[in-house]
């Protein structure tokens, strides 16, 4: 299963990366804020929105042109279950536009990703604890069976109709210009991250605010909620990787995603015709290699 997600992305990557201009650099607004709960971050949150704009679309099919995304874990607001999924999770890939998938180790295909109250990531981790992380959005958070890496791509919401469980999707691959995240119990600066690329695999977070890999550290709260969230106005975000938590470390638990509707990307028609001619190309080196088999 690995190898092919792969393989899958790269095939995406490529058509993207051909879709869309290249950029010498890439400036962004960064949007934060940490406290001890809700309130404290409120003001970051609302200011992220406005910048994405309005309105939240729900789960309205694309494409669209206008208005944000928002997954807020809580089915409703009234789910108090506590749910598992298997990577890749596509579970809001078809309603919202956006697909999960980590990078466990040893151990990916049982890496889940989990949905549950505070009291039932405690009872998951047999840590008590946990029942005192807080939300953002009652009652339900967003969290890792083990910390690690999540990478998050987005497509046309409503173009991924009908996929089985853990399928990989087959809608429109699509990019956004903003993405935001809350997060909960950010003990340490190194303890939760985001980083933005575009189709060819370049941070689009300036040199000098990011870590060495390109990704912006979530200003720490510890026992509290952290918000941290991106605009590029440059270059549109393809990929963002979330770092959440450390491996026999700190545990952090995340809650609302926002970001920018996701658009569908439209190669020119120059584009279209050099990749229809190198695919057709490829085909016929393959007829070829057989016949000669």
């Amino acid at each position: 299963m690995i190898s092919r997600m792969r393989a899958y992305r790269v095939a995406i990557a490529v058509l993207v990366a051909l879709a869309l201009p290249t950029s010498a650099g890439a400036a962004s607004i960064v949007f934060e804020g940490a406290g001890a709960d809700a309130a404290s971050i409120q003001p970051a949150v609302e200011a992220f929105r406005a910048a994405l704009g309005n309105p939240n679309n729900g789960d309205a099919p694309g494409p669209l042109f206008t208005g944000r995304r928002e997954i807020n874990w809580d089915g409703g607001g009234q789910a108090t279950a506590t749910t598992q999924s298997f990577s890749p999770f596509n579970g809001f890939v078809n309603n919202r536009g956006a697909f999960f998938t980590n990078t466990g180790f040893p151990f990916p295909e049982i890496n889940q990703f989990e949905q549950a109250t505070p009291f039932g990531l405690a009872a998951l981790h047999h840590d008590p604890t946990l029942a005192n992380l807080k939300t953002f959005s009652d009652p339900r958070l967003f969290a890792q069976k083990e910390p690690r890496l999540i990478n998050v791509d987005f497509f046309v919401p409503g173009t991924n109709a009908g996929l089985a469980p853990d399928a990989l999707p087959s809608g429109v691959p699509a990019t956004v210009k903003g993405f935001g995240a809350v997060f909960s119990n950010v003990a340490s600066p190194g303890d939760a991250s985001l980083g933005f690329l575009n189709a060819t695999g370049s941070s689009l977070v300036p040199p000098a605010l990011g870590d060495p890999f390109g990704r912006l550290s979530v200003s720490p709260f510890a026992g509290g909620l952290s918000f941290l969230g991106v605009i590029s106005l440059d270059d549109s975000i393809f990929n963002v990787e979330i770092i959440s938590g450390s491996f026999g470390g700190n545990f952090v638990a995340m809650d609302d995603f926002l970001f920018s509707e996701p658009t569908a990307v439209v190669p020119e028609p120059a584009t279209l015709l050099l990749f229809g001619s190198t695919m057709a190309g490829l085909g016929l080196a393959r007829w070829r290699r057989r016949r000669q088999n």
